[in-house]
């Protein structure tokens, strides 16, 4: 959509149809926003943003592990000019915004919430970790540098926990290339993983629950599934499989692209 935005752009309008052209372009623009979670066990999650997506801790689009936010906290609403709000949807503790309660917010590039606990932040294409976009290299080099922190961060905690957890080194690299999540990346600097959980969510319809998992092993990392019939590797239905780069997990209409990070580049 952020493609189709730009080939209309360079259409100069007539004057008789510039109204109608301009209220179409923002619109485009608007729908062309994405949601980014600033702190939390979720920080770094890009969610594109949706007309009638739920926020919730239990139900909902969008699960947030904040024991803070309701059941169903809040819906992005799309205006009639393209424009996109949050509502409160008669939560206890409705939504913050500039240091104040409010039951909706105008969802904008730029703009920072609260919803609970947690902060997010309204933001463009050119700001998500795209690899649809040669233009947006540097920002996903900034992008991809941040993330990795997280996760060496993460990998120093792990150490002290009393779980089976160990890291994939070289952090292992998720791409939505097809479906209603690109162009997310998940860059997975620890494990097991399971996608289709409230921290890495599947926006899928067809996703089956905890579509599958990521499992570190000495061969590298390991695909496994309880739904061979439906989550695919390479279009083929395995249960299991040591992942390599280029692979290719299909869920449905959703495609996720596995790559791993070289720390050299």
């Amino acid at each position: 959509m952020y493609h189709a935005f730009k080939k209309r752009a360079n259409k100069r309008p007539s004057k008789r149809g510039f109204a109608k052209k301009r209220k179409t372009k923002d619109t485009l623009n608007m729908s062309s926003l994405f949601l980014l979670i600033k702190n939390g066990p979720q920080e770094g999650l890009i969610t594109p943003l949706k007309e009638g997506m739920i926020i919730g801790r239990k139900s909902g689009d969008l699960l947030i592990q904040d024991d803070r936010i309701s059941r169903q906290h809040a819906q992005v609403v799309q205006q009639k000019d393209g424009s996109f709000l949050l509502k409160d949807l008669g939560s206890h503790n409705k939504l913050k915004f500039q240091k104040k309660i409010t039951s909706q917010i105008p969802l904008t590039k730029g703009v920072e919430f609260k919803i609970g606990k947690t902060l997010f932040e309204v933001i463009g294409p050119e700001e998500t970790p795209s690899t649809e976009h040669n233009d947006d290299k540097s920002h996903q080099s900034v992008w991809n540098e941040h993330l990795l922190q997280k996760c060496r961060d993460l990998e120093k905690i792990t150490k002290n926990l009393n779980q089976n957890l160990l890291p994939f080194s070289p952090p292992l690299i998720l791409t939505f290339i097809s479906g209603p999540q690109v162009p997310t990346q998940w860059i997975l600097g620890y494990g097991p993983r399971k996608i289709g959980s409230t921290d890495l969510p599947l926006w899928e319809q067809e996703a089956p629950l905890f579509s599958f998992e990521i499992r570190p092993s000495p061969q590298g990392p390991l695909f496994y599934t309880k739904h061979p019939d439906k989550v695919l590797l390479n279009g083929q239905s395995k249960k299991t499989e040591i992942l390599k780069e280029g692979d290719i997990i299909s869920i449905n209409n959703s495609r996720l692209k596995v790559g791993f990070h070289d720390e050299n580049h």
